[in-house]
């Protein structure tokens, strides 16, 4: 009998399934098992009959894996407002796998969970009173697989949940059940495969009952230079929460053609229809959606031997939204074609078109861009330890519309850095770095922006002892916009990071970060207006300059392994603050807003294992603008079996 590869996961297995499906050696002749006629020899000197294989030896018991864990956990909680919650937590966990006749046939595997909490709360607004709830749930499931190493692997699953929780006034009842399967299949030969799978997933809570069925289709093949794919996918949920529900439907397909070494071309197709049923303030809505969208793109190099690349494509949208009080259509079709020649090693040329054909409501606009540009990057230069580069660029840019808008508009821009790298020998380095930029802007609308920017930055790398490392750096950065739009803005960042091995068993991490940023002056427009959308001008408006603003963090951690001398006790600390300034007074009005938000989280971790017992205990103490919430978590827990 032909066997196949036994999976890693069922390892144990191989040896008894092989036992178990192992046939004869050598075929039995059938001369050598057919009844003896009348007229044949005596028994004396007739051939000694084969040994018959014993097909009942297949099915024997195969070995079960099983295993599972559980765990107890006690949590205490006690909340700025006084109130305190104390609760514990049981779970049991159980798995089981095995295999029906042979590993390669079929696997199964089955999982069973119960959870049972109960949490107790007191104090806060109420003063002595306390509240107390209970809920206990449990969940089961099992999986079957059917040829899992085959080309045609077959997978079934169910999962059931049931929760039952109680507290002082009101109880509450809730399953779940989900269910579903998978079928695969690949030919013997070739690239093709197929998959269909179907899932449905019943919420069950005495006032709701919602189902949702999904079902699904996968195909992808590759014939030659050709890769095809294409994916559908059906759902619908209907019983939820007021009656409310959908049916949603999509289909997606794509194309890949690599006609040769220099021409891609990739396509591409989507369909969806949605049907939507939700509760609003006027009742129960339906909101109705198709969406069709198609594309196509292209990347083609004509001849190794000329710098010459081409991207192009076009793609095409049509969508229709009804409601009971409206309907809405929009249309786009777009097309593109971009080339970039690359003249010599420094300078390189681009140009560009786009074709853009938008409707809206049977209103159509039509528009056009072309564009080219410029670009050099002049050759790196060194000065002993510093290193200069410097590029410049200038391009040009058209805008049509059939609305009679347009806009033509030119910019050129400058950069250029210098670095230097200081090196400390084996303890470290400092890296110095400065860079300036300009550019101009204009457009047949009048207006003119230039913007100057220059920052710098040093950062310093040390190795501080044999087992610990820091790292240093400061940015900063001054930007300003003169002409039509003027603005100017800083920014200073700063960032440290420190890393200490303390011994073989302890170490330590600790980073900062701070950053301020000034608007020294915002943006200002004089009835100045730019074609953002085409046919719909727009006017920027004036506002005002802002506030510095300031943001900062720190975090520290510690990890300790064999502490006191205890083999497998480990702690961990740590410690996480941050602040930033707002301006949520202004933006929001509101006088209890404040100008500083704070917060720090600092957490202490206790783990020990021995053998198969786990014992964790966590301590926390958290505070978010002076209000403090601090709780305290232990955990038992102990696995048993293989599996």
């Amino acid at each position: 009998m032909l066997q196949d590869p036994v999976p890693a996961a069922l390892a144990p297995f191989s040896e008894v399934s092989l036992l178990a499906t192992e046939g004869p050696e050598d075929p039995v002749p059938f001369e050598a098992v057919k009844p003896p006629s009348k007229n044949t020899v005596s028994p004396a000197s007739r051939p000694a009959e084969a040994n018959l294989p014993d097909l009942n030896a297949a099915w024997t018991i195969p070995p079960i894996r099983w295993g599972g864990s559980t765990s107890s956990n006690y949590n205490w909680n006690q909340s700025s407002g006084g109130s305190q919650t104390l609760g514990s937590t049981q779970i049991l966990n159980l798995r089981a796998a095995s295999f029906i006749y042979a590993p390669w046939y079929a696997q199964v595997s089955g999982d069973m969970g119960l959870v049972s909490n109960e949490s107790t709360q007191s104090g806060g607004s109420g003063g002595g009173s306390s509240t107390t709830s209970k809920s206990m749930s449990y969940n089961y499931g099992g999986n079957l697989s059917l040829f899992p190493q085959s080309r045609f692997p077959f997978q079934a699953y169910l999962q059931m949940a049931d929760s039952n929780a109680q507290g002082n006034s009101a109880s509450t009842k809730y399953t779940s059940t989900r269910w579903g399967a998978r079928q695969s299949y690949r030919p013997e030969i070739g690239d093709t495969n197929y998959s269909a799978n179907f899932d449905q997933s019943i919420i069950d809570s005495g006032k709701v009952h919602s189902v949702v069925d999904v079902m699904q289709g996968n195909y992808s093949t590759n014939i030659g230079s050709h890769g095809l794919g294409a994916s559908v996918r059906y759902s619908s949920n209907i019983g939820d929460v007021g009656g409310q529900g959908s049916t949603l439907f999509g289909f997606t397909g794509n194309h890949n053609w690599r006609v040769d070494e220099a021409l891609n071309i990739s396509s591409y197709m989507s369909l969806t229809n949605n049907e939507i049923r939700v509760l609003s303030a006027n009742g129960m809505t339906l909101n109705k959606s198709d969406l069709i969208q198609a594309g196509s793109s292209f990347f083609w190099t004509p001849d190794e031997d000329l710098p010459l690349t081409i991207t192009g494509g076009g793609s095409f949208l049509q969508s229709e939204t009804q409601t009971e009080l409206a309907k809405s259509t929009l249309s786009n079709l777009n097309g593109y074609a971009n080339a970039q020649y690359r003249i010599s090693n420094n300078l390189s040329a681009t140009a560009g078109l786009t074709l853009t054909e938008n409707q809206a409501d049977k209103v159509g606009v039509f528009s056009s861009s072309q564009s080219a540009g410029l670009s050099y990057s002049g050759d790196g230069l060194t000065f002993g330890d510093y290193s200069y580069n410097w590029g410049a660029g200038t391009g040009l840019s058209n805008l049509i519309t059939s609305k009679g808008a347009s806009n033509h508009s030119g910019s050129v821009q400058g950069q250029h850095s210098l670095l230097r790298n200081i090196d400390l020998g084996e303890s470290g380095s400092i890296g110095l770095n400065l860079s300036e930029s300009l550019s101009v802007s204009s457009n047949s609308g009048g207006s003119v922006v230039s913007v100057f920017s220059n920052s710098g930055g040093a950062s310093w790398r040390r190795q501080v002892t044999e087992r610990s490392q820091g790292f240093l750096s400061v940015n900063a950065s001054d930007s300003i916009s003169f002409g039509s739009f003027a603005s100017h803005y800083r920014s200073l960042s700063t960032q440290g990071t420190l890393q200490a091995e303390l011994s073989g068993r302890s170490s330590f991490v600790a980073g900062v970060n701070f950053v301020v940023s000034q608007q020294v002056k915002s943006a200002t427009s004089s009835s100045v207006t730019a074609v953002v959308v085409p046919g719909q001008p727009k006017t920027v408006e004036n506002a005002k300059p802002g506030d510095t603003t300031m943001s900062g963090s720190g975090q520290i951690s510690y990890n300790h392994r064999n502490i006191f001398d205890v083999m497998n006790l480990l702690y961990s600390a740590s410690l996480q603050v941050n602040a930033n300034q707002t301006n949520l007074r202004v933006v929001s009005g509101d006088p209890n807003a404040l100008s500083w938000q704070t917060g720090m989280v600092m957490q202490q971790n206790l783990d020990y294992r021995i053998g198969r017992l786990n014992f964790r205990v966590t301590a926390s103490v958290a505070s978010s603008n002076g209000k403090e919430n601090a709780s305290v978590f232990g955990m038992m827990s102990r696995e048993f079996g293989a599996f």
